[in-house]
């Protein structure tokens, strides 16, 4: 567990309640975030790279980055 702490800094999961009802689909954004974040960091930022490591087509990748504001 201290993998997903470290690599993903949430202090608490109160951001992923809507209602009173867990949103899994905002805590998915945010792990699918995370690594791809972690990914680009480990390539030096080399998305051709990064997508291959992921298993992704470089496009693929490339609209990620843009929905998640990934640079």
């Amino acid at each position: 567990v201290s993998f997903v702490t470290s690599a993903y800094p949430f202090e608490n999961f109160n951001g992923f309640f809507d209602g009173g009802f867990f949103n899994h689909h905002r805590l998915e954004a945010a792990f699918e975030r995370g690594i791809l974040a972690r990914e680009l960091r480990e390539v030096g930022g080399n998305r051709s790279e990064a997508a291959r490591r992921l298993g992704i087509g470089r496009v693929t990748l490339l609209d990620k980055m843009k929905k998640y504001g990934l640079k």
